[in-house]
């Protein structure tokens, strides 16, 4: 096994999680995944508009390295400053003052779950900003159960983890009424990455049986603009 960010071969455990964080870059089994798609269907990079929120290392520094208009955003820069520039970026208050249709692709992998405001609010002026033949590569943990969400400053901790998986998420999307919440916005197919990629490239690329099939935490999207339902 190697990661196809960084061409490490030592992973290391993520809690229950066996041997799936690299060594190296740091990526995970979503990380791996979104790089296999953007093998696949490469962007001409010279000329892509690029946006990247809330980057991972190892995936941020793969594309910085070959894109020429790549733009780093997170609500709060401070944490991102070793991989260069970033630019601050409030997703609740900052999206509408975006040109419409401005990026090629935009890259958001486990950052729903933690924006207190209207998730669908957030999705729809994403896609608004993205390029008419752009795509969204992303990542939204789906657990069990139903959709849950809390975004009162009174909860604390404690309630948020038992809510919702960890103690700064505010919104769980779940499994059971996947299609009354995210299906509303996303014309969601059944998840099975074995259609899009060989199994030996799963294998060689440490992409594990838990996170190919079915909707989990490790569920990547790769979604053209005919695929968000909420039309403008």
């Amino acid at each position: 096994m190697e990661c196809n960010l960084c061409g490490g071969t030592n992973f290391l455990d993520l809690k229950s999680r066996r041997a799936v964080r690299c060594a190296g870059c740091g990526s995970v089994e979503r990380s791996r995944v979104m790089a296999l798609y953007l093998d696949r269907y490469r962007l001409d990079t010279r000329r892509a508009r690029i946006l990247h929120i809330a980057p991972e290392r190892g995936l941020a520094k793969r594309i910085a390295a070959v894109a020429k208009r790549y733009t780093l955003a997170d609500i709060d820069p401070q944490r991102y400053s070793r991989l260069g520039p970033v630019r601050r970026l409030d997703l609740c208050r900052d999206l509408e003052r975006i040109p419409a249709r401005s990026y090629d692709l935009i890259i958001h992998s486990h950052v729903l779950e933690h924006v207190p405001c209207n998730y669908a609010y957030v999705l729809s002026h994403l896609h608004r900003i993205l390029r008419r033949r752009g795509r969204i590569l992303c990542s939204i943990p789906i657990m069990s159960g139903y959709f849950d969400c809390a975004t009162a400053p009174t909860i604390d901790g404690e309630e948020r983890h038992r809510r919702f998986g960890r103690h700064n998420h505010v919104t769980r999307f779940g499994r059971s009424d996947l299609q009354m919440t995210l299906g509303k916005c996303y014309k969601l197919d059944a998840y099975d990455l074995t259609r899009s990629f060989d199994v030996d490239l799963l294998d060689r690329y440490n992409i594990p049986e838990y996170a190919r099939r079915g909707f989990s935490p490790h569920t990547v999207l790769y979604l053209k603009r005919t695929d968000f339902l909420l039309r403008w």
